[in-house]
């Protein structure tokens, strides 16, 4: 249930920056620069990170952060459109977490156990990582210019 929501706050978020205009500015903590490979890969750590946090309940910040970065980054028309394509390991990545964390309060609770229920998770996030890997590997070896 908690990656529905995730989904649907990264969708409103996203609705709201976009229609709203103004573009926003991240900043430390949460430091994103458009085009930039660093700025990809903390979004990614992020949304990985914080999606685990509160036994996945923290997925519905991660992406509701990150609808906000990307529906202004989409309003303002800074990226090339390539580039939207990271938002896919993002998503992803937190459904891994999410899962994750379900994953840990059934064990917790004595409904599964984790290191059956893990499988899933795991195979999503390495899948993640792939895309995530595979789209800058795609923008080192094209250049920043195409990608």
């Amino acid at each position: 249930m908690l990656q529905f929501a995730a989904l649907a706050a990264f969708a409103l978020f996203f609705a709201g920056a976009w229609l709203g205009g103004p573009a926003f500015s991240f900043g430390p903590p949460y430091w994103f620069r458009p085009g930039d490979l660093w700025g990809e890969f903390n979004s990614f750590a992020f949304v990985a990170f914080a999606s685990l946090l509160f036994f996945g309940a923290g997925g519905v910040v991660a992406l509701a952060v990150e609808g906000l970065k990307w529906g202004s980054l989409f309003s303002s028309a800074v990226l090339v459109p390539v580039n939207y394509l990271f938002i896919v390991p993002e998503l992803l990545a937190c459904m891994a977490m999410v899962w994750l964390g379900k994953a840990v309060l059934d064990d917790l609770e004595n409904h599964a156990s984790l290191s059956s229920a893990v499988r899933r998770p795991a195979l999503l996030f390495a899948a993640s990582a792939v895309v995530f890997a595979l789209l800058v590997g795609a923008k080192v070896f094209l250049g920043k210019g195409v990608v």
